[in-house]
C-alpha cells in the first residue's frame, strides 16, 4: 500500500515526509475505520483508501501544522469509513456509539444497555465531541479545529454532553 501511495509524490522529500506520516497515523487511522466498520478486512481497505487520498493532496497536508494534520487524517479516515460503510448497506449507526466503548467485563448487560440508550439520547453533535475525546483521545484543540470551532468550544460543548449524559442516567428523562 505504502509504496503505491508513494508513486502519487513527486519528490523525495516529500516522498519522506509521507513515509513518516504513514507510520505515525497507520494505526490511528485503521483504528477509527474499525470503530465504524467492525471488520478488520473493511477497516484494512479504509485505511488503504484513506492514505491513497491523504497521498493525492499530500501537499496540501504538508503544510498544516501537527495538530491540523492529525485532524484532517481523523476525519478523512472517518469520512471514508462511513462511505465504505454506506457501500456495504450493513445496518450500523454512523453516530459513534460502539460495542468497544462498552466493552467492560466489569458491568452487567444492564449497565451497558442504560449507557448506550444514554449515549443514543444525546444530539449527534455532543455525542461526536465526546467519542472524539474519550474514544479516540483527541486533545478539545484537536476536536476544535477539526469541527471548525474553538478549542474552547469543544470543551464547553463536552461539559454540556457530560452534563446532559449524567442527568439522562440520574432522571432518565429525555434530552
Amino acid at each position: 500500500m505504502l509504496s503505491v501511495c508513494m508513486t502519487l509524490i513527486d519528490d523525495d522529500g516529500g516522498r519522506e515526509a509521507f513515509k513518516a506520516v504513514f507510520e505515525k497515523y497507520k494505526q490511528r487511522v485503521y483504528s477509527v475505520a474499525y470503530s465504524i466498520l467492525k471488520d478488520e478486512a473493511l477497516a484494512e481497505e479504509s485505511t488503504q483508501e484513506t492514505f491513497f487520498y491523504i497521498a493525492k493532496n499530500f501537499s496540501l497536508i504538508q503544510g498544516l501544522e501537527p495538530v491540523q494534520r492529525e485532524s484532517y487524517m481523523i476525519i478523512a479516515a472517518k469520512n471514508i469509513a462511513l462511505s465504505a460503510y454506506r457501500k456495504e448497506k450493513k445496518h450500523l449507526s454512523c453516530e459513534p456509539v460502539g460495542e468497544e466503548l462498552l466493552d467492560d467485563s466489569s458491568m452487567s448487560a444492564y449497565d451497558r444497555a442504560e449507557i448506550r440508550t444514554a449515549l443514543e439520547a444525546l444530539d449527534y453533535e455532543d455525542r461526536e465531541v465526546l467519542y472524539m475525546h474519550y474514544a479516540l483521545g483527541l486533545s478539545f484543540k484537536s476536536i476544535g479545529s477539526s469541527l471548525g470551532i474553538s478549542a474552547a468550544a469543544a470543551r464547553k460543548r463536552a461539559q454540556y454532553a457530560r452534563a446532559s449524559f449524567k442527568a439522562y442516567l440520574e432522571g432518565g428523562e429525555d434530552l
